[in-house]
């Protein structure tokens, strides 16, 4: 039976910090844990900080990986099934006097799962906030705030935008071949097209805000983030898997994208169990910071 909840996760909450305008939560959902049909009283923003998980939407399932981000608005009815490696998110309710002012109105009006590497620098920006709230920080508070107000913004200026002329037939194809292993020009790839690069580029900005190579490197740090928060592999693997030079090459896009470095992604539990595992064996007991 579909059923609205008063609270804001059905998952286990770790830590908290409620606001006048919203309440930030830090959440757990167990592996392979599947969540009925269900809606939640007021807005919410989750942020995906590892792990991944299935989430049905009028018949529509879309996988939130790390870094992914979900913008539902209130009584959105959704059905949500956790992976192997169940999930870590950071869920923003906002209060329902904040929901309906006009100027966020929007932000929940189009496709509710977003996967975009400005919205989740800003995301992991609210993160830290949150984080330096938790532990205390005076004037910590104000800034996860002022982060909150930046996702937002950052979320209703993209929305009119993808809505002022629909894609080309063409340009879904294109970025499914621009992001195929080997990495293909992006010359060749409007070739294969059949229209000229600059048409291309110019087609392809207007709907992805950026240009086709920058897509592709931030569609590569979005990989690499999903899988250092689902995987034990090594940074340099992980470099290697997307398709980056080396391990260094890997931290300076991280770092120039998501504004922070590979070690700021949370490990899934299991992926941490593991390293622990390792770590003791190889090294002897100690702690693992999570």
């Amino acid at each position: 039976m579909t059923r609205i909840h008063r609270q804001i996760t059905l998952g286990h909450r770790l830590q908290s910090v409620s606001l006048p305008e919203l309440s930030v939560s830090e959440v757990e959902y167990g592996p392979r844990r599947s969540i009925a049909e269900h809606g939640h009283e007021h807005a919410n923003i989750s942020l995906v900080l590892s792990g991944a998980f299935d989430e049905t939407i009028d018949r529509i399932t879309h996988r939130a990986t790390a870094c992914s981000l979900v913008f539902k608005p209130a009584h959105l009815l959704h059905h949500d099934r956790f992976g192997p490696h169940g999930a870590r998110l950071l869920v923003i309710e906002l209060k329902p006097d904040r929901a309906r002012g006009r100027q966020w109105s929007r932000v929940f009006d189009g496709p509710p799962w977003v996967r975009d590497v400005t919205l989740a620098a800003i995301g992991l920006n609210v993160y830290r906030s949150f984080c330096r709230c938790v532990d205390g920080d005076e004037g910590a508070a104000c800034r996860l705030q002022s982060e909150v107000e930046n996702l937002l913004e950052a979320r209703a200026r993209q929305e009119p935008q993808s809505r002022v002329l629909g894609p080309p037939a063409w340009l879904a194809p294109a970025r499914r071949r621009l992001l195929e292993s080997g990495r293909p020009r992006v010359r060749d790839v409007a070739a294969m097209a059949d229209v000229h690069p600059v048409y291309f580029a110019r087609v392809f900005r207007r709907h992805f805000r950026c240009s086709a190579r920058e897509y592709r490197r931030r569609q590569a740090v979005m990989w690499a983030a999903e899988l250092l928060s689902c995987s034990d592999l090594a940074l340099a693997n992980v470099a290697r898997t997307v398709g980056f030079a080396d391990q260094s090459h890997l931290c300076r896009e991280f770092r120039r994208e998501l504004r922070v470095t590979p070690t700021g992604i949370p490990p899934s539990d299991a992926a941490r169990m593991r390293l622990q595992t390792f770590k003791t064996l190889r090294f002897g007991p100690h702690k693992v910071r999570p």
